[in-house]
């Protein structure tokens, strides 16, 4: 009983800890991109489409690669 305490306190917070250090790093990234390159506005757009159209992608082939 005391094993799934301690999992329902340590899961939130591993996921927690998890996304802010995918998040922190690419949000630096965003920000640098915009206010320290040309590119400015649309290099952010260009990382974000490259986000949308590869995470899919990737999840599909790595899908497809496993279930056989």
């Amino acid at each position: 009983m005391n094993n799934k305490l301690f999992l329902s306190a340590i899961v939130p917070l591993a996921s927690l800890l998890m996304i802010a250090a995918f998040a922190i790093p690419f949000g630096y990234l965003l920000y640098q991109v915009h206010h320290h390159t040309s590119l400015s506005g649309a290099g952010v757009i260009v990382i974000g489409l490259i986000l949308l159209i590869i995470t899919p992608t990737a999840a599909y082939l790595y899908e497809r690669s496993t279930e056989k």
